[in-house]
């Protein structure tokens, strides 16, 4: 399959199906769920044309390629704040397929309200939905002097045990990468 916008292709690139999206440019990531099926994970300001996916609002929805079923993994429809400014995710753990890594900046304020300045992890089975959160970043991205550039944008490794994210560290005046080693699965 191939993905562009909104529109999923076969390898005849003939549309399999659309995404019933708010927004298609807002921050994405390709990725797999836990039952190995593609698909388009993504933050989500707006709601969708129709009732679909609880209205498409989430820090982190997923889309299934395959099925087309729209599911909010993180948003104000199971508990959590609605969508925060400068959500980045990352679901690239292909030999462990299912999770993602999201984080999110919010208001610049101490990150005393969830997910602000927070690194967390949420996996795709419905069956067993879980949201870890696991660091705080402490970025002060566009409140700070390097503004997006200081921007978390976490990635996920390959296995699923380590994070990958980029601070200035309460707007040290530089940008540096960190690592967050979690447990193996």
């Amino acid at each position: 399959r191939s993905y562009h916008y909104d529109t999923v292709r076969a390898h005849n690139l003939l549309t399999e199906r659309e995404f019933n999206l708010g927004r298609p440019d807002e921050h994405a990531s390709l990725g797999r769920m836990h039952n190995g099926n593609d698909a388009y994970f993504a933050t989500a300001f707006d709601a969708t044309t129709d009732d679909s996916c609880n209205g498409g609002v989430g820090s982190l929805v997923v889309n299934d390629a395959v099925t087309g079923d729209c599911r909010v993994l993180v948003g104000q429809s199971n508990g959590y704040p609605y969508t925060l400014s400068g959500t980045h995710m990352s679901a690239l753990a292909n030999k462990n397929p299912g999770w993602a890594v999201v984080s999110s900046v919010g208001y610049g304020d101490e990150g005393d309200s969830p997910l602000e300045q927070e690194l967390y992890l949420a996996n795709t089975d419905a069956s067993d939905l879980k949201v870890c959160r696991i660091a705080h970043h402490r970025s002060s991205a566009g409140h700070g002097s390097i503004g997006y550039f200081a921007e978390p944008h976490p990635v996920i490794s390959p296995s699923g045990t380590r994070i990958l994210f980029n601070s200035d560290w309460n707007n040290s005046g530089n940008v540096d990468v960190y690592v967050v080693e979690l447990p193996s699965y």
